[in-house]
């Protein structure tokens, strides 16, 4: 095929000059290079044509305004799927894992900073009974899902909570403390203004009951304290083990209060 091209070139070149009234052996060298020519544009490997991209500036088929072929159709290139930007930018969204970024979260001075966003910090007394498990489970289902829960010895948590930057609670003399005949649970609620949820405010109640001397207060808070006692001695004394194994029990108690309100106004 190489062969049949230089021969081509060759007589091709020679009747030109003659026609012109040149020598043509005087323009060899001329003739040589417009044979090589010839021989790079036309001896191309069709493999390497079908990888070429829609895009690429050397794919003729693109200029004659024809059909591109599909990406699907040339071995060893995937299909190219086209978003809109804002699609693009949303499916960057909602791929971000705050549980990722926490990874990237600065708390050298005492707070958890992550790209602008401040993590809150939560501490009270270590080996935690009704207040204590009920209020990091309001905080995570209604305020921050991602809070951080500190446990420490009773004479500790002042200390621990001005050195970690952190909201202690359940104890004496703090705002998210016992008020009167209310509980911790109470002031959380009043503190996020949950009490305008017919439920929560129910709910409010029965922890109150299982956590004060009011066991009455509710038909529900005696058997309350009792099974969160029991998850307290299981888990014991690993207080955010315990913490997390009463998360369940209290979402089933929510949806408990739920459904008590709404038979109720029916």
């Amino acid at each position: 095929m190489v062969g049949g091209f230089v021969a081509f070139a060759d007589q091709t070149q020679w009747h030109r000059c003659e026609e012109e009234g040149d020598n043509p052996a005087a323009d060899v060298l001329g003739a040589q290079s417009e044979q090589e020519r010839v021989i790079d544009i036309e001896v191309v490997p069709v493999a390497q044509l079908e990888h070429h991209t829609p895009e690429d500036p050397c794919d003729e088929r693109g200029d004659r305004g024809g059909p591109k072929p599909s990406a699907r159709a040339r071995p060893g290139i995937a299909p190219v799927q086209h978003r809109r930007d804002d699609d693009r930018r949303e499916q960057r969204t909602n791929d971000v894992d705050e549980r990722v970024l926490s990874y990237f979260c600065d708390a050298t001075d005492g707070s958890s900073r992550c790209f602008g966003r401040t993590t809150m910090k939560w501490i009270t007394r270590e080996h935690p009974r009704v207040d204590r498990v009920a209020c990091p489970w309001l905080i995570e289902r209604f305020v921050d899902k991602q809070a951080e829960f500190i446990y420490v010895p009773s004479d500790q948590v002042a200390a621990e909570a001005q050195k970690r930057g952190a909201t202690p609670y359940d104890i004496k003399d703090v705002e998210l403390g016992h008020h009167g005949a209310e509980c911790s649970f109470d002031a959380f609620v009043h503190k996020y203004g949950l009490e305008k949820d017919p439920a929560m405010a129910y709910m409010a109640k029965v922890i109150r009951g299982a956590d004060t001397a009011d066991k009455t207060i509710t038909p529900e808070s005696q058997g309350v304290e009792a099974i969160l006692d029991g998850i307290r001695h299981v888990h014991y004394p690993n207080d955010q083990k315990q913490r997390e194994a009463s998360r369940p029990l209290l979402d089933a108690l929510y949806a408990f209060c739920q459904k008590k309100v709404e038979a109720k106004a029916a």
